[in-house]
């Protein structure tokens, strides 16, 4: 694994993969909520953040239906 994070042993096989780990080390917020201006290392955990606002449920269940 080419790749070395300088701040722990980590290695990662993509660069695009060290960057998001470095992210919190680096203490760099790239995505930020709209609504309540709280900043996210990761986009995908925006994306779950901004279901408090909207009340979205994606995986609501079968049998019962909650989520």
């Amino acid at each position: 694994k080419p790749y070395k994070c300088s701040k722990s042993v980590t290695y990662f096989c993509m660069k695009s993969h060290l960057t998001v780990h470095q992210r919190p080390h680096t203490r760099k917020n790239p995505f930020e909520c709209n609504e309540c201006r709280k900043m996210f290392y990761v986009k995908s955990n925006l994306i779950n953040h901004q279901r408090t606002h909207t009340g979205e449920k994606p995986y609501e269940g079968n049998t019962c239906g909650k989520s």
